[in-house]
């Protein structure tokens, strides 16, 4: 399904309050490389059911899953796998 972005001109009383806001929470600028690293790892490797899952758990992204939100949407959480069915 197509994202859709939406860009908004920066607007300088929100830019200087989330600064704000970092600051006061002492928010890092960026991840730490450890935390980078990791993620390009986990990237490289791909998705795997993880270690300990419970036996029912399958590897099912070969299926076709259908997106029931409406067009838009930002979350995929709504889909539905319909096998064919005879001739139907």
């Amino acid at each position: 399904m197509p994202r859709q972005h939406v860009r908004c001109p920066p607007d300088q009383r929100i830019v200087d309050g989330f600064a704000r806001i970092r600051e006061q929470l002492d928010v890092p600028p960026s991840f730490p490389p450890d935390v980078l690293d990791a993620a390009e790892a986990a990237v490289a490797a791909g998705p795997r059911i993880p270690a300990g899952a419970a036996p029912t758990v399958v590897d099912a992204r070969d299926l076709d899953f259908v997106a029931v939100d409406p067009p838009g949407s930002t979350h995929h959480h709504q889909a539905i796998f319909a096998p064919r069915h005879r001739r139907g």
